[in-house]
């Protein structure tokens, strides 16, 4: 299921920001307070810059590739039908 998140829901959603710590056959995420572990390999065809997991209770992770530069404008639009 995707869903589509609007620009005035956005306050909504929890953003959390992390550095990869570990890759293996899962992707270990430090995000400050706690570890997050996901599932690699879900959906890796959303670009040459995102890979999406999908943690424990529903979360989804976005991960970016910063060797490639972001470019909002396109960035922003993709990211937002991330599910």
């Amino acid at each position: 299921m995707t869903e589509i998140v609007e620009f005035k829901n956005w306050a909504k959603l929890e953003l959390r920001i992390g550095q990869i710590k570990n890759i293996d056959d899962k992707i270990t995420i430090n995000c400050g307070e706690k570890d997050f572990q996901i599932n690699l390999g879900l959906d890796v065809n959303k670009g040459d810059k995102i890979v999406v997991g999908i943690g424990r209770g529903g979360l989804v992770i976005p991960v970016v590739n910063d060797a490639v530069p972001l470019t909002p404008e396109k960035d922003i639009d993709v990211g937002c039908r991330v599910s």
